[in-house]
C-alpha cells in the first residue's frame, strides 16, 4: 500500500514509500517511463518492476521528506 507520493517534476522523477507491514521501501521512478501510458494504454507494474526502482537500505524507513527551501534541490 503507498503510503507517501511525489511527484517533483523539475527533476522528472515520481517518489513513492510503500509500506506492508513492518516492512516499508522507498521507490524512484522517472516520470518518462510513464509516457507511453498516457496515449491511453494502461500497464500494470510488477513486482519485478518495484524491485528494479527501490532504493537500497530503506527497509523500514517510516516516512521521507522532500526539502525545497529556494528551489528544486533534491
Amino acid at each position: 500500500m503507498v503510503k507517501q507520493l511525489h511527484v517533483v517534476e523539475a527533476h522528472g522523477i515520481l517518489l513513492f514509500r510503500v509500506d506492508k507491514g513492518r516492512d516499508s521501501k522507498i521507490h524512484v521512478f522517472r516520470l518518462s517511463d510513464f509516457d507511453g501510458e498516457l496515449s491511453g494504454e494502461t500497464t500494470t507494474r510488477g513486482r519485478a518492476d518495484l524491485k528494479e526502482h527501490r532504493l537500497e537500505r530503506t527497509r523500514g524507513c517510516q516516512m521521507y521528506v522532500i526539502s525545497r527551501p529556494g528551489g528544486s534541490h533534491l
